[in-house]
């Protein structure tokens, strides 16, 4: 067997962009591909699920104080939600389940509108974990992720799915 090094030589310069994420973390073709289809979604009120966590990032081990690298897509016990209200340049998202933050209550995010969408970027407080809520209008797609880093981790999480529109 060849070592690594002769046959990342033999390996077109282009093609390692494909392979390195997967050689980072020992493996490759980890992907999660399924077919979707949503409903073009209209209004300022919407309605959003997922029970979808793709995370990755680094977490410390107690009590060696070790730190370890992991990457997942796992499906959660039940729906988290998000009710998201948009007024202008401002949405309020209550969010409730696995995601929902600690306060409990709704929190701003401003709004960035683009060709397809809605950016949402959270409004917040110095040391709270960025927030970013993305809303694909043409087919009701859905993505919320946040990050942080802490004496625990330094980690990326995303919950996927999808919304409808809201009466509420």
């Amino acid at each position: 067997m060849e070592p690594m090094a002769t046959t990342l030589r033999r390996v077109r310069p282009w093609a390692l962009l494909l392979l390195l994420p997967g050689l980072a973390f020992g493996q490759t073709g980890q992907d999660r591909k399924t077919r979707y289809t949503g409903r073009q979604l209209k209004g300022n009120r919407f309605e959003c699920t997922s029970d979808q966590l793709a995370e990755a990032g680094f977490w410390r081990e107690a009590p060696s104080g070790g730190v370890s690298k992991s990457a997942s897509i796992t499906t959660q016990p039940g729906n988290s939600n998000w009710h998201i209200t948009i007024q202008g340049g401002t949405a309020r998202v209550l969010a409730a389940g696995h995601s929902a933050p600690s306060g409990g209550g709704p929190q701003e995010f401003s709004v960035e509108r683009t060709p397809i969408g809605l950016l949402l970027l959270s409004k917040r407080a110095t040391g709270e974990s960025p927030q970013v809520i993305t809303i694909d209008l043409s087919n009701a797609s859905f993505v919320y992720s946040n990050q942080h880093v802490n004496p625990a981790f330094n980690r990326a999480a995303a919950w996927y799915g999808s919304c409808i529109q809201s009466a509420r």
